[in-house]
């Protein structure tokens, strides 16, 4: 999949805005504030409903503005043209089109158009709470087995009426109901993701030797509780605890990807530096991932990329993730010399405005 072109209207302080990017490398550079990461993040948008940056849609649109659009077309792995569209309104609303028709999900983009950000604050992966990790693996749990052998959705749909539930009444009949079904979606979530995390562990040390030579990382999948029982079970056996607090305690919603450093928490012994080390190193395994087992290629966003790596590893980074035929849309402050090796697009961007260098 390539995506070959974008355009964008009021979104931050791109007012209208189109790029030709049909390029394995796209490098946008120019003055902070002068709406490079705005580019990336109408991408983002295009492909998720969402920024990477913020949740708060009234700070995406364009002041003064009722809405924005990102339209993009891609070409998938045969070769077929293809034309998504995106309109994010302030009241709320959501329009979504797929070659001229309207879908219901959001969701249906991601298939089109998988795609990762890396932006200075991604480093969170490895120091932050559990939740980007347990997406971090379902990124690629979901772009690998689609929907049928992972059933998060229909998992998150039971998970929300047991929480119901539970905090209405404790009516232990619809409880065992609603129970015997969550087993069945929760086992099939947990096999997925070990099956995920146990791939990336083999390949993780291969990347990190890139980054960080003398750094050893393990990883491994934590699936919402402790113990070696079936998911089934740990409901039976949480069940009173989930009843006191009203609210289902454990499960493969409260999952994660835990990392480790000599036994230790990677996040309490790993200086920023190596954090980050460490986030390349996964992102690189996850592309390698994906394109063995989706036989399928991503847009990769790299916000800032030069100020997060020093020349060797900058050059690292596009280097491999071209060589595995992803696509790169990187930003930085300077323009590189070294991308005229790499026969990058190369866009001046200033006070949102974006044109067109090389």
């Amino acid at each position: 999949m390539r995506l070959l072109s974008l355009a964008v209207d009021d979104l931050r302080v791109l007012e209208h805005v189109q790029i030709d990017c049909d390029s394995p490398l796209t490098y946008l550079y120019g003055e902070n504030g002068a709406g490079k990461t705005s580019v990336l993040e109408a991408m983002h948008v295009l492909a998720t409903g969402q920024s990477f940056r913020s949740t708060q849609l009234r700070h995406l649109i364009r002041r003064d503005q009722p809405l924005l659009r990102v339209v993009g077309e891609l070409r998938d792995n045969a070769g077929a043209i293809h034309r998504l569209g995106i309109e994010k309104h302030r009241s709320g609303v959501t329009r979504v089109r797929i070659d001229g028709e309207e879908v219901s999900r959001v969701s249906d983009l991601a298939l089109q158009m998988p795609l990762r950000a890396v932006s200075p604050d991604s480093h969170a992966l490895v120091s932050g709470g559990p939740t980007l990790r347990r997406r971090f693996i379902d990124w690629g749990v979901f772009h690998v087995e689609q929907h049928e052998r992972f059933p998060w959705r229909r998992y998150a749909r039971l998970l929300e009426q047991r929480n119901a539930l539970l905090k209405s009444s404790a009516d232990t009949g619809m409880l065992d109901a609603i129970d015997s079904q969550l087993d069945t979606y929760g086992d099939s979530i947990v096999a997925c993701r070990d099956a995920y995390v146990a791939r990336l562990a083999l390949l993780l040390p291969r990347y990190l030797s890139e980054f960080a030579s003398d750094l050893s990382v393990e990883v491994h999948h934590a699936k919402g509780w402790r113990g070696d029982d079936k998911f089934g079970d740990a409901l039976k056996r949480h069940r009173s605890d989930c009843l006191r607090y009203r609210v289902t305690s454990v499960g493969p919603h409260r999952a994660d990807l835990v990392l480790t450093v000599d036994g230790k928490p990677a996040r309490e012994v790993l200086s920023r530096g190596q954090q980050k080390s460490v986030l390349y190193a996964l992102t690189m395994a996850q592309a390698d991932d994906f394109h063995t087992h989706a036989n399928r290629r991503m847009v990769l966003l790299c916000d800032d990329l030069a100020s997060e790596l020093d020349a060797h590893r900058f050059e690292a980074v596009l280097e491999r993730l071209t060589t595995l035929g992803h696509q790169l849309v990187v930003t930085g402050v300077n323009r590189e010399k070294s991308l005229a090796d790499q026969q990058a697009r190369v866009f001046h961007v200033k006070q949102g405005q974006v044109d067109l260098v090389i």
